[in-house]
């Protein structure tokens, strides 16, 4: 027996849910979270420009950040433990939002997007997510289990996970968890020492996990060797 067809058929708006994970904790002190702000504002528009290659995705725009605990991050900069409804691209903004102090929660905001995405009306239809991590160290509360909550539900695993890694000689970053939340053998994080290039990696990350979600049958983006990815140790 053939199920009736959802209304507007093949051609019905799906939602894309779009995480950003910004590391706010004490070692991202000074150029790095000014960095952030900047870049996540920079990439506002590479963001708008994905979403609207396919009118058959919408867009929503989630943002948190993690330290000593995990903080959800609304477009005018008001932070609550408690999750805050999704904001439509079209009306996603930034400003100096993530102030930095304190540890790293990683495997918690892992954890809490986990449950997030798992409150997604599973009879619904959805472009896999798109979850986007940017820090500078190594998490300080139990990532693997963040992560395995994370997996724990379809869309999660689903989801198009990309992780930016900022490096200099004060940064401790584990690339190995960071691969692993990735879950792809062919995508790496994308690594930079150099504070004035993160807003054109996040700008490509971004930008980059959306396409890659609402065209999933185009060339990805991410194998094509993009040059802003070459890790910068800042050497000779």
């Amino acid at each position: 027996m053939k199920l009736p067809e959802r209304p507007g058929g093949e051609f019905a708006t799906r939602d894309l849910h779009f995480f950003w994970l910004l590391d706010g904790s004490t070692s991202m002190q000074g150029a790095k979270v000014q960095s952030l702000n900047f870049a996540v504002a920079n990439a506002i528009p590479e963001m708008r420009i994905a979403a609207d290659t396919n009118p058959k995705a919408r867009l929503l725009v989630h943002a948190l950040r993690f330290a000593s605990d995990v903080q959800w991050i609304s477009t005018s900069g008001v932070a609550s433990r408690s999750p805050i409804p999704p904001v439509p691209m079209p009306e996603f903004e930034w400003g100096d939002f993530i102030k930095a102090d304190g540890e790293t929660a990683m495997g918690s905001a892992l954890a809490v997007v986990g449950d997030e995405i798992n409150k997604l009306d599973l009879q619904g239809r959805y472009f896999a997510p798109v979850i986007v991590l940017v820090t500078d160290g190594l998490a300080t509360d139990d990532f693997e289990a963040g992560l395995a909550r994370l997996m724990s539900s379809t869309l999660g695993k689903k989801a198009i996970r990309l992780a930016v890694s900022i490096e200099d000689g004060s940064s401790d970053v584990d690339l190995d968890r960071l691969q692993s939340f990735i879950g792809s053998p062919t995508i790496k994080p994308f690594r930079t020492a150099d504070t004035d290039k993160l807003a054109e990696l996040i700008s490509f990350a971004s930008r980059t996990g959306i396409e890659r979600s609402s065209q999933p049958d185009a060339k990805p983006r991410v194998e094509e060797t993009p040059r802003v990815d070459i890790i910068d140790l800042g050497e000779g």
